[in-house]
């Protein structure tokens, strides 16, 4: 039985059969509720555009809001979103694509590289991340830079094996579409040009090559940057380095997520982290039952994942070193193909944490280097396949397993803000409650985003104060009022009009949609008893 499996692993048919069902997979968990992802900010400022009469209308008029953003991605959405106009879902599905495209490409990696086991075990990885299927669903370009950064990847090794024009031309073209698609893939560039620097039999003259178009690149680039007026951000501390010892004593280690240390290992995560620790009902009232089972077992499956992730790192060190002390070419092939994907993962996350010392803190985000992380998918993989015995398959399994714990967990709870239940819950009410408000320019924008015939207007007023003062008044005169809030920041505002409401002794209640940031939704009703008194918990 074995030997069968071994020979069908072997065969074309073998590949394409895994292949087909890793994008089978892959593309199945990122089409999983699609439909009911809510636009949020960072999907906003090009989803409320995407109705323009032409490209460069839908160009122009986003880059106020999107300012920092390159146009090939958008391009493409816009086409694509012309396919099937108003179903948003449809657009999100332009990124799954390119996410599940991703993960064939991962395994297609793997297998060229470290057989089978690694090629499957990269791509189970990759598929199963809870970060990669949250920007698989993104309205955002980091889909798309992922997938091409694999194909640049891949043009690259084949061209530094061979030496041909073809790889050539397509690893420049996925390099230059990729920097039009956002403005971090230089950072890309650096272990590439590392590769190329020490790789066999690249002549100087290829080297020169290959630096002369990136640099004219880099230059074509700089007349779109310096068009660019961007906004101030918030004062932030630099983000530190981090104590990778924390992830084996697990000491300290969720307090790292803006580290260097917690940046390479902790990224499957964050996103879910994000929703749970925003959202303050979300352990009390889950969105779904089966997040109360698994919503316990995060820190303990984040932890694990962290230590399995740091292991494969130096499992892969002491192979580097093992090869680089054998003399023959076998090991010396190994250890070349164990540097490439340590430069591929390590040196673009440093440099972004170097860029965010001494230009500015805010540039340590992960997705960002969205393309470093297929690297360590590829490192899990190689280091299964060049383990043997129960070693091997402890080593696949106990990722996959945490992987699991962790997707299942963030397919039970809303990730993005959840305007459409928000709008959903104004629809419900218009007859009594005709009118809502906010102080917050963003929220209304967005709400009228996610429902365009949304029949309640948002009046928005320039102060919290205005707005509770608006909303007593509107009471005392009959009529119901909704008022609206953001995120965790608005607390003080949250907190200031439950006062107003109850010393003006009007009743009220509030309902908490949780998400990578709440909505606070407080429904202010002259004809009902009050339903809450007590300050808000958060």
């Amino acid at each position: 039985m074995r030997g069968i499996m071994v020979c069908f692993c072997n065969t074309r048919l073998g590949g394409w059969t895994a292949g087909a069902l890793l994008f089978l997979l892959a593309l199945g968990l990122r089409l999983r509720g699609i439909g009911a992802e809510s636009v949020w900010m960072d999907d906003f400022f090009s989803a409320a555009r995407l109705d323009a009469p032409n490209l460069l209308q839908f160009l122009r008029d986003q880059r106020g809001d999107n300012w920092e953003m390159v146009p090939v991605y958008y391009t493409l959405e816009y086409f694509w979103a012309g396919l099937r106009p108003g179903s948003l879902a449809w657009v999100r599905g332009l990124s799954a694509l390119f996410g599940a495209g991703a993960v064939v490409w991962v395994f297609l990696l793997g297998r060229r590289l470290g057989g089978m086991i690694a090629g499957c075990l990269a791509g189970l990885v990759m598929a199963l991340s809870p970060w990669m299927v949250f920007h698989g669903q993104g309205l955002r370009p980091y889909a798309l830079m992922l997938f091409l950064s694999l194909v640049s990847m891949d043009a690259l090794l084949r061209w530094t094996g061979s030496r041909r024009a073809a790889p050539l031309a397509a690893h420049l073209a996925a390099n230059l579409l990729m920097l039009w698609s956002h403005l971090f893939a230089p950072l890309f560039y650096l272990p590439q040009g590392l590769i190329v620097l020490f790789a066999r039999g690249v002549s100087w003259r290829d080297r020169c090559l290959w630096g002369g178009a990136h640099a004219l690149f880099l230059l074509a680039v700089l007349g779109y940057v310096a068009t660019i007026k961007p906004a101030p951000d918030p004062d932030a501390d630099p983000p530190g380095w981090g104590n990778p010892w924390a992830v084996v004593t697990g000491g300290g280690f969720f307090a790292a997520d803006n580290t260097l240390t917690g940046g390479l290992l902790c990224a499957d995560g964050e996103n879910l982290r994000w929703a749970e620790y925003n959202s303050p009902t979300v352990l009390r009232d889950p969105a779904h039952p089966r997040a109360a089972d698994l919503l316990p077992l995060r820190p303990a499956a984040e932890l694990a994942l962290a230590r399995c992730y740091l292991l494969t790192l130096a499992l892969m060190l002491f192979f580097a070193v093992r090869d680089a002390l054998r003399r023959d070419e076998a090991s010396r092939a190994e250890l070349r193909k164990t540097l490439f994907l340590l430069a591929w993962f390590l040196v673009p996350v440093a440099a972004l944490f170097l860029a965010a010392q001494v230009w500015k803190p805010h540039a340590f985000q992960r997705r960002y280097v969205l393309y470093a992380w297929p690297a360590l998918c590829l490192l899990v993989g190689m280091a299964a396949a060049r383990l043997r015995g129960p070693a091997r398959w402890a080593h696949a399994a106990a990722p996959l397993a945490m992987l699991a714990v962790l997707a299942l967990a963030a397919a039970s709870l809303p990730m993005r803000h959840d305007y459409l239940s928000a709008a959903g819950l104004l629809r419900e009410h218009a007859a009594t409650h005709p009118v809502a408000m906010t102080d917050n320019w963003n929220l209304m924008r967005i709400l009228r985003c996610n429902d365009p015939a949304l029949p309640v207007p948002v009046e928005r007023y320039l102060s919290p104060e205005e707005t509770a003062a608006r909303a007593v008044e509107t009471v005392r005169a009959g009529t119901g009022v909704w008022v609206l809030f953001v995120g965790p920041e608005s607390l003080p505002q949250r907190q200031a009009l439950e006062q107003t409401l109850r010393n003006n002794e009007i009743p009220w209640d509030r309902v908490i949609l949780p998400g990578m940031q709440s909505l606070y939704l407080y429904r202010c009703d002259p004809a009902a008893p009050a339903l809450v008194m007590a300050s808000s918990p958060g």
